[in-house]
């Protein structure tokens, strides 16, 4: 999923660490039932099942969810919905369809509508959002590694602003059951703030028969507001990833 642009991405502290619990806690009893439910494959298969990232989606009735991460459903062939929970509960309503309506030996092509926006803060009048379609273009190489690029318009909504965006991610698949995964991603808002930081991801990725872990880091500008101070405002150039997930 796509989050808001840097000068929203704020977390504020107090009167949220009660919802947090509450929706970690919501999670993981999901999690913990679904597993009951369902039985995750002991690899990653090939390049053409990573969907992460990439113009691939789901397949038909594969359900993807994380503890910390967001959770993924394969409507039909070609179309995957995502959410993240933590974020629904949080009053942060977000979801993410992808589209893949072209696929062969060669290249993958997909449409990606994301869309966020946060009313966790009542107190304001001026919701902060955004709202962003793109393509998403991967090109295969020999079913163990994928290259993807993806470019399109994002909406800033409070206040409004217009802009690109843009990314790209190279996958490899070190062996059937690890997953190296390196990308950027970043927005231009023309006659606005300019370029912002772009942010770089490293991440690695396990798959065991049950389990899913995905370790690794972020690279970039994360302002980070912890009370109701104005003046503690942090600027995390990195910060760790991390999540334990199932595919179903």
């Amino acid at each position: 999923m796509k989050t808001l642009s840097n000068s929203n991405r704020v977390r504020r502290g107090g009167r949220g660490t009660a919802r947090v619990r509450v929706a970690l806690a919501a999670m993981l009893f999901m999690v913990l039932s679904t597993l009951a439910a369902g039985r995750a494959r002991a690899d990653y298969i090939d390049i053409r099942h990573v969907f992460s990232g990439t113009a691939y989606t789901l397949s038909k009735g594969d359900f993807a969810v994380g503890i910390i991460g967001p959770m993924s459903f394969g409507l039909v062939e070609e179309f995957t919905l995502t959410t993240h929970p933590i974020l629904d509960l949080l009053l942060i309503p977000n979801v993410n369809l992808k589209y893949k309506f072209f696929d062969n030996d060669k290249v993958a092509l997909a449409l990606d509508i994301a869309y966020i926006q946060s009313f966790l803060d009542t107190s304001v009048t001026d919701i902060p959002g955004s709202l962003s379609p793109y393509l998403i273009l991967t090109v295969p190489v020999m079913d163990v590694a994928s290259v993807t690029m993806r470019a399109g318009y994002v909406l800033e909504m409070a206040p409004t602003s217009h802009g690109l965006t843009y990314g790209a991610d190279v996958s490899w698949l070190v062996t059937p059951s690890d997953l190296l995964s390196v990308g950027v991603a970043g927005q231009y808002h023309p006659g606005g703030r300019g370029a912002d930081i772009p942010t770089v991801t490293i991440t690695y990725g396990h798959a065991w028969d049950q389990i899913r872990l995905s370790v690794g880091i972020a690279i970039g500008s994360f302002m980070t507001k912890v009370g109701d101070n104005a003046n503690d405002v942090f600027d995390i150039p990195v910060y760790p990833v991390i999540d334990v997930w199932w595919l179903l």
